[in-house]
């Protein structure tokens, strides 16, 4: 299985969590526990409930996730009868684990690992081009290198 469906299927409980991430860590997909970058990944932990290694995200990023899970229309809604009370119910349970929210942690951890990727090179690159541009042994001077990252429009936006 690749990550993203590992950390959706098999890691049920904190301590499976908790290995995973740090797995994750060791392969350079994510940040080091200690790093801020790392602190970052996580929503903040709240004493009544159990966000204990719940990625970051927006609640519109949530959404979309959702809409094309779902095949709803984000962008253009139809607003039918009973709506609130979906909502209602939607609140009411936002601390179950659904099939749905477990989805949509395995689609913030391709998120973050996509991006602490990209900005890891950068960082690496720039270090790179600062230790030439200093050794008096490199007669090259840093190079004005271009990226091309190929990512889609909902990566980008949210």
């Amino acid at each position: 299985r690749n990550h993203a469906a590992r950390l959706n299927k098999e890691c049920p409980d904190i301590d499976s969590k908790r290995v995973f991430f740090e797995e994750m860590s060791e392969r350079g997909y994510l940040p080091k526990q200690g790093k801020g970058m790392y602190d970052a990944l996580f929503a903040e932990e709240d004493e009544s409930s159990n966000n204990t290694y719940k990625l970051r995200g927006t609640r519109e990023h949530q959404l979309l996730i959702e809409s094309l899970m779902n095949g709803n229309d984000l962008y253009s809604p139809v607003e039918e009868e009973g709506e609130e009370d979906v909502a209602d119910d939607a609140e009411q349970h936002e601390e179950e684990e659904s099939p749905l929210k477990r989805l949509y942690q395995a689609q913030l951890l391709k998120d973050h690992a996509m991006g602490y990727r990209i900005a890891s090179l950068l960082m690496e690159h720039h270090q790179q081009n600062k230790i030439n541009s200093h050794s008096s042994s490199s007669s090259q001077p840093p190079t004005d290198d271009r990226y091309l990252i190929i990512a889609g429009f909902g990566h980008l936006k949210h």
